[in-house]
């Protein structure tokens, strides 16, 4: 085996690895950091927001989840997308209890991850979207009032920061 191949397959199975410190409902009773807080974490030059198209969906439905990365510094940044959850970024959802009772499902991960295509680079006030399906990660059973909230891993280059906070229902057809 080659040596870019070596360290290609190296830093996969790191990212692989590292998942479990970005699933916070599969790895942990409760999160590590609050991630229920409208603020972002003020030294990240990176912002997160996310949205949903609306409100309420049917148990089974897809839930789309709109994510916007922002860089807010007057730096260029490189913003990592593996294109899955997890990596680096990752979703908190807590019932209207403040529970974490939905199961995480792991996500499926290529190893074969091209590194020097896996960033993506900002510009000042530059926006990156990316859609999730938040039932790919999340297997919601029950019907009720969900808190969501996305985070992002200080892993990869950029301090660690979190979303805005959204609420969605879900209701039994």
């Amino acid at each position: 085996m080659g040596k870019k191949n070596l360290i290609s397959v190296t830093l996969s199975l790191i990212a692989i690895i590292a998942i479990s410190f970005f699933c916070f409902q599969c790895y942990a009773e409760e999160p590590e950091k609050d991630f229920t807080s409208n603020t972002s974490v003020s030294d990240s030059p990176l912002k997160i927001n996310i949205s949903a198209p609306k409100d309420e969906f049917i148990i089974g439905e897809m839930i789309p989840i709109d994510v916007f990365h922002k860089n807010i510094s007057d730096k260029s940044i490189k913003v990592l997308d593996l294109g899955i959850v997890g990596q680096p970024l990752a979703f908190d959802v807590v019932d209207s209890k403040g529970n974490h009772s939905v199961t995480c499902i792991a996500p499926r991960i290529d190893v074969a991850v091209n590194w020097e295509e896996a960033f993506i680079k900002l510009n000042s006030g530059e926006t990156f979207e990316k859609q999730y399906n938040l039932n790919e990660w999340f297997d919601f059973k029950e019907p009720d009032i969900y808190k969501v909230t996305a985070g992002y891993s200080s892993l990869y280059g950029l301090p660690g920061t979190h979303s805005n906070t959204i609420q969605i229902r879900l209701i039994k057809k």
